[in-house]
């Protein structure tokens, strides 16, 4: 086993095409990200290699709970490499 001490573990931003790419070769239930409005994503890479991605973005709706898009962004997709 590994010394987790030696391991480089970063967190990136991505494109949202490799983010899809990662969405759909892991099987996330909800597949790819296709939200009209802009949004972020991000990886986590160990050794070299993503291994979990992230997406955030902006609320579908225009308004949720009294915030808006300008106000509030959402965690819309969250899935580790199998």
């Amino acid at each position: 086993m590994s010394d987790p001490r030696n391991m480089d573990v970063r967190f990136i931003a991505i494109t949202r095409a490799e983010l899809n790419d990662c969405l759909v070769r892991w099987g996330h239930r909800m597949g790819e990200v296709r939200r009209p409005n802009s949004g972020w994503s991000h990886g986590l890479v160990r050794d070299g290699t993503l291994v979990g991605v992230t997406a955030t973005d902006r609320l579908i709706r225009e308004t949720v709970a009294g915030f808006s898009r300008n106000d509030a962004v959402e965690l819309s997709r969250l899935v580790l490499r199998p």
